[in-house]
């Protein structure tokens, strides 16, 4: 059993799939938020006091509504995993995925998921070590994104870049090496990859080897650095937008 916390990440829950929704919680003088779980058939308790939510750390703000989830998407934790999606995903021409490397902020994996959501990326793969895992916090950050995302946890990056080039990915990596091109000039293949690292130091040297294409953000002002949540963003706009005019 997992958790979200907050108004939003409810709603936004009950919006991509209220199925997996346990239970929630939340406190009896809440009655608007009552009448429409009840209208909308879905279990809650509502708590007279606030010990039930005292044991959840206040940094996740919960704003006492704390839903239970029966399931998520996070579940996928071996290579064999991603290896079957992409075996079921052959026969489609527009994949988009991100590849995250080793970032260490829970809210910035978090908003990296939501961003994921917003842009309808394929699948998202990271490290089962040296990385945040998804726990509380980065449920709470991507306000109920894990519930819709593909995600697979593996051991080994550059393994898994591999087994997208099997599968006709072209691979993407953010980087200052000089041979590194402005992300909204290069081309995005129709399957794309685009890898993101940790907030200070970036892609691993050898993620950065085996990828295709090094990529970089233009920058316009005095600063020469994005917050990795705000560069991806970025970035999955730019390869969305190359992949709906090839659509069209």
């Amino acid at each position: 059993m997992s958790y979200i916390f907050g108004k939003k990440a409810l709603f936004d829950a009950l919006k991509s799939n209220k199925d997996n929704i346990a239970v929630v919680n939340l406190m009896a003088n809440n009655n608007l938020l009552i009448n429409k779980l009840a209208t909308l058939n879905i279990p809650y308790v509502a708590h007279k006091n606030q010990d039930f939510f005292k044991q959840f750390p206040i940094h996740l703000n919960h704003q006492y509504i704390v839903t239970e989830i029966k399931t998520t998407k996070v579940t996928k934790s071996h290579a064999n995993d991603l290896k079957s999606f992409l075996l079921e995903k052959k026969d489609k021409k527009q994949m988009l995925v991100l590849i995250v490397d080793s970032l260490n902020d829970p809210q910035n994996f978090g908003a990296i998921l939501r961003t994921c959501n917003v842009f309808g990326v394929d699948a998202v793969i990271y490290k089962n070590s040296n990385q945040v895992q998804v726990n509380d916090f980065v449920q709470k950050a991507s306000m109920g994104a894990t519930l819709t995302l593909n995600m697979f946890k593996v051991a080994n990056l550059s393994n898994a870049i591999e087994l997208l080039k099997q599968n006709n990915f072209w691979v993407y990596a953010t980087s200052l090496s000089d041979d590194a091109k402005y992300n909204d000039e290069i081309e995005y293949e129709n399957r794309t990859a685009i890898i993101v690292g940790n907030e200070e130091k970036g892609i691993s040297p050898i993620v950065v080897k085996n990828s295709d294409f090094n990529i970089i953000i233009k920058m316009y002002g005095t600063m020469q650095s994005l917050n990795v949540s705000v560069a991806t963003g970025i970035l999955l706009f730019e390869a969305r937008k190359q992949l709906e005019k090839k659509c069209k």
